[in-house]
């Protein structure tokens, strides 16, 4: 005998006030240092939309890490770089084509930074109330 199992997403604005309204979609937002998702049906996405577009059109999206020129920021990249390996190794966070290897060694035995470690560790700062 076959069975279907349906999950229903609700809408968290529409539950919040009681009601029980399919959302359409999950939303993802980070501030002031915490993660959260949302599910939204489309008219309650386009409001909020709406309501964030003048923020979100005067922000800019963050660098992965320190990215201005200069000898002090030489360092902070060196900084923010040695705090990444040591994240990643106590997370034993191994690379997904050698999982033989950290992350953040490459074959030849130096470091790299891929974009997905970086964004794994910016997602890790966010958590912590850190932000890059």
């Amino acid at each position: 005998m076959a069975k279907t199992i349906e999950v229903a997403l609700w809408d968290d604005l529409e539950l919040a006030a009681g009601r029980h309204v399919r959302a359409d979609r999950t939303v993802r937002l980070g501030w002031v240092g915490k993660v959260i998702e949302l599910e939204l049906t489309g008219e309650n996405f386009a409001a909020l939309e709406k309501k964030l577009a003048p923020y979100l059109q005067a922000g800019h999206v963050p660098d992965a890490s320190p990215s201005v020129s200069g000898a002090q920021n030489s360092r902070e990249r060196r900084v923010y770089r040695a705090r990444l390996r040591a994240w990643a190794e106590k997370e034993d966070i191994r690379n997904p084509r050698d999982p033989s290897r950290l992350a953040f060694v490459s074959k030849k035995g130096t470091f790299t930074y891929p974009d997905w470690l970086e964004q794994r560790y910016q997602e890790h700062l966010l958590s912590r109330g850190k932000g890059a």
